[in-house]
């Protein structure tokens, strides 16, 4: 991985719960297609339902989870 062969420092535990959490965040395949939307361009929660085909009321909870861990 480094071109210099070291092994690169522990993390520390901070930086491991969030890790944990973004990975945690990332596997909800719901969570991953509503990132995924957004990367292209900003859409309201409705716009964001029809385009992952869950309901509104569902994709603001996932939404609110992801802001939570600042993922958006």
């Amino acid at each position: 991985m480094n071109a210099d062969n070291q092994v690169p420092a522990p993390l520390a535990d901070d930086q491991v719960r969030l890790v944990v959490e973004v990975f945690r965040m990332l596997a909800d395949p719901t969570r991953v297609q509503l990132l995924w939307a957004l990367s292209a361009c900003e859409l309201s929660v409705n716009e964001l339902a029809e385009r992952v085909g869950k309901p509104a009321p569902s994709v603001s909870q996932h939404l609110a989870k992801l802001r939570m861990a600042r993922l958006v």
